[in-house]
């Protein structure tokens, strides 16, 4: 019972499909009103979809750094990070920055100086 169900959503899906591509849905409409749609078609070397599957991303943020009871405060300080993502390089130098704090500091802001992509 099971095969024949999964047999029978696959056809369905299959057919459904080539509805879909070939224009030739007519539900709901009239068949008087019914045209074919126009196919646009993308210019000659453009692709949809761009993906950078090597793609490098750097950051460079200054963060200023604050004593836990709030009396002293020290700063710029640099960092650098990396990541697949420009949001992750810049998480990662913010990363950086947090592990670097000494005992008794924490980080108080991180600006976001300079990012690349190698």
């Amino acid at each position: 019972m099971k095969a024949n169900n999964t047999g029978r959503r696959l056809v369905t899906a299959v057919a459904l499909t080539a509805v879909c591509l070939g224009g030739g849905s007519m539900i709901g409409s009239s068949v008087a009103g019914a045209q074919a749609p126009a196919v646009v078609a993308a210019p000659g070397n453009a692709s949809p979809w761009k993906f950078e599957v090597d793609a490098r991303h750097y950051a460079r943020v200054s963060c200023y750094f604050e004593t836990v009871d709030r009396k002293d405060a020290k700063g710029p300080q640099k960092f650098e990070g990396s990541g697949k993502s420009e949001v992750a390089a810049v998480n990662d130098a913010k990363s950086k920055a947090q592990a670097a704090a000494e005992r008794g500091w924490k980080v108080k802001h991180c600006n976001t100086e300079k990012t690349w992509k190698k």
